[in-house]
């Protein structure tokens, strides 16, 4: 449709232009969006963590290696990351814990907040009182089994800068939201870029937002999302404060649940929000999703809120005509009038009169026999409903023109404010109008299935009100083929409501019952090959998300880049190598999938103050010092595949993922100086390739510009 659209404006006006403007400018499955025959060709600007960091958007961060650091080279990988008791076992010595104690304090004098990020309980509360011992200030630390209460305490005094110093063991990972927070120290190693960066949902997964859900593509930062209030169980609306689009890490797991009122997809260590079953068990807690998938009972996940409305100015039967009309009523092009088609064996005539007559509406009711094949059943009833003033019998009475603002608007805004219980006498008369009613039961059924027809956009609105109104809400999408449908039947939008907002995750052990014989569980699934993930970042660090049509409420990403008052930067205090493994935030290193990158470290320590910087740098930006130039030995490894002779040149071939260009000018040339034409051809994930193209120059360096261009293009140079 856009390209036939585009080809006719191109019709109209031959200089039309397309810009893009998209923070994913890749997709799970098909690569770049830019390319020669694609609506977008190529990347005119973009703008990275440096660059916000740079325009006051994040704030600085500067790394430095710890100078006692344990040797990981004794470790073992399991599932891509070091196994977890090998890792205490290492870093709890009196030593290290020493000396990483004494560096934190000598580097945080000057610092208001620093969050410390430990090996495991016990290697937590050694440091705690290594660090309380050395400094004379209190330490406070806090764990999964950290009792709520308790939690709450501790963090709300770090907030307040009661406390400089808080330990934990994987809990504060995402959505913790201490903008404060000038100091990290990680004192645990890992394997997995996605922990040391960010966690992270699939690319399936969606977000709510103000204008409804959204993907990756077509959310950005600053952009209104719903949250999930952990101490109100409310719905919230706050903006994304960061967004994150990477590929999946080498060894990074996945986590999922697929059942028929649930489904999640989370990087492993993505930040789960559940709660016990138990009564007793009343807060939020913050669980990994790898953790949270070894817990041995099961437990609860919140999939709505308990948001509550001061109700919308309508009477009851004035809802019920709204659910009708939303589900087995039809609008009258011609006139606008309201038509609702029932059959003379149905059991709702008598409700649907009442209701009418309850709105005041001069309504007419035709009954007509029916032919040929369909004659064999009974009469069809017709109400019908004017717009405007009726006429005849029924002038005393109204139309149903005053209820338009409510259908003419999406239903987010124009019921924005309805009441939990006027949202069940709605869902009562829509249930009656277009839900399923089985003849085969006597009970009530707790969930109920309301048919929307093709109507996509009325689906998600409702279901975006629903859960916010304390119901569970999901869609079932059905491509069913009718007698007179058979080819290619559209889709029909099936909404799955029950009073509800948690959703029982069953753990390892498995009890079944009648009722429910086996529980879903969160379990790890096989990654797709280049699989990409996404998330967003929020200030109640929580998402509410949707995928193939379910909804949970999950954690969310977010680390030390948020900016503070009186926050210069956030100082990264690394004891486990772990920015020499990956390299910096800002360009994060991903090796290849075969672990044989071979490559240099994608960071270097300066051995002068023992910053960690990028390992492109000659000179350290912290204190100066010149790092020598790198020396080769005195013969390589393997014989060299270089050309002996000049002109014999070694040919890599690279498959190209996107292409940018850019004007430029020789530094401290004259400004009538010829300019060139820098292109970067992205080769890997932040691996480039540069050449320079030369139409401005003579001789030789514009013969070569003219050859790069033929064979790119078919117009004139």
């Amino acid at each position: 449709m856009y390209q036939t659209f585009l080809r006719d404006a191109l019709v109209v006006n031959p200089h039309l232009r397309v810009i893009g403007l998209t923070a994913t400018p890749f997709r799970l499955k098909d690569g770049a969006i830019c390319g020669p025959d694609n609506i977008l060709n190529h990347v005119c600007y973009e703008v990275g963590v440096k660059e916000l960091i740079r325009d006051g958007f994040l704030s600085p961060l500067i790394s430095k290696a710890g100078k006692a650091k344990a040797d990981t080279t004794g470790l073992h990988v399991r599932a891509g990351e070091f196994v977890a008791e090998e890792v205490e076992r290492l870093c709890d010595t009196d030593d290290l814990v020493r000396a990483a104690c004494s560096e934190i304090v000598e580097q945080t004098r000057e610092r208001m907040a620093c969050l410390i990020f430990a090996a495991g309980v016990t290697h937590a509360e050694h440091v705690a009182a290594v660090l309380q011992k050395t400094n004379g200030l209190e330490v406070a630390c806090i764990f999964g089994h950290t009792p709520d209460a308790e939690r709450d305490r501790i963090v709300a005094r770090f907030k307040r800068g009661e406390l400089r110093y808080l330990v934990n063991v994987a809990v504060l990972t995402t959505g913790f939201d201490a903008p404060q927070v000038d100091c990290v120290a990680l004192l645990r190693p890992t394997m997995s870029a996605g922990l040391y960066y960010q966690m992270c949902l699939d690319m399936q997964t969606e977000v709510l937002t103000r204008r409804g859900w959204a993907r990756c593509h077509e959310v950005s930062v600053g952009d209104e999302v719903a949250a999930f209030d952990l101490d109100t169980s409310r719905v919230e609306w706050c903006p994304a404060e960061n967004k994150v689009h990477r590929p999946l890490a080498p060894g990074e797991g996945i986590f999922a649940i697929r059942a028929p009122h649930l489904d999640l997809r989370v990087t492993s260590t993505h930040t789960m929000i559940y709660r016990g079953r138990s009564r007793t068990c009343r807060h939020w807690q913050r669980a990994e999703a790898e953790q949270l998938a070894s817990y041995r009972d099961s437990f609860l996940l919140p999939i709505a809120g308990v948001n509550d409305g001061p109700g919308i100015s309508l009477n009851d039967d004035e809802l019920r005509f709204l659910g009708w009309l939303l589900t087995d009523g039809h609008r009258n092009p011609h006139n606008n009038a309201v038509v609702i088609a029932q059959s003379a064996a149905s059991p709702y005539l008598e409700n649907i009169e009442d209701m009418l007559r309850g709105c005041g509406f001069g309504f007419r009711r035709y009954q007509q026999k029916r032919a040929g094949k369909l004659a064999k059943y009974p009469d069809a009833v017709t109400y019908v409903v004017p717009y405007g003033k009726p006429r005849g019998s029924n002038r005393h009475l109204r139309g149903w023109s005053d209820l338009a603002p409510y259908l003419d608007r999406p239903i987010l805004d124009s019921l924005a404010n309805i009441s939990q219980r006027q949202v069940e006498i709605l869902l009562e008369a829509m249930n009656l109008g277009d839900g399923h009613k089985s003849q085969k039961i006597t009970w009530t059924r707790r969930t109920r299935a309301i048919c929307i027809g093709e109507h996509r956009f009325l689906a998600d609105q409702l279901q975006s009100l629903l859960i916010q109104r304390g119901y569970r809400c999901n869609i079932n999408t059905s491509h069913s083929r009718s007698s007179w449908n058979q080819r290619n039947p559209k889709p029909s939008y099936v909404l799955h409501i029950r009073k509800q907002t948690t959703a029982t995750v069953g753990g390892i052990v498995q009890r079944p019952s009648r009722i429910a014989p086996r529980r879903c569980a969160l379990n790890p699934v096989a990654v797709e090959r280049d699989e990409y993930v996404w998330c967003l970042a929020t200030s109640l660090g929580t998402l509410v998300t949707r995928r193939n049509g379910k909804v949970c409420v999950v954690g969310n990403c977010g680390r030390g880049f948020r900016l503070a008052p009186g926050k210069q930067d956030c100082l990264v205090l690394d004891f486990g190598g772990n920015v020499l493994r990956h390299g910096p935030v800002d360009a994060i290193s991903i090796a290849e999938k075969d672990g044989r990158d071979g490559g240099q470290p994608p960071a270097k320590e300066c051995p002068q103050c023992q910053a960690v910087i990028a390992a492109g740098f000659a000179t350290c930006p912290q204190c100066g010092f010149q790092f020598p130039p790198p020396e080769r030995d005195q013969h390589e490894r393997e014989a060299s595949s270089a050309g002996v002779l000049s002109g014999q040149v070694t040919t890599s071939e690279y498959v190209v993922r996107d292409t940018f260009f850019a004007v430029h000018q020789k530094r401290g040339a004259p400004p009538d100086a010829p300019k060139s034409l820098r292109v970067e051809y992205e080769i890997g994930l932040n691996r480039y390739q540069k050449e320079w193209i030369c139409f401005e120059h003579t001789g030789f360096a514009r013969g070569k510009a003219e050859l790069w261009w033929r064979a790119r293009s078919r117009e004139p140079v």
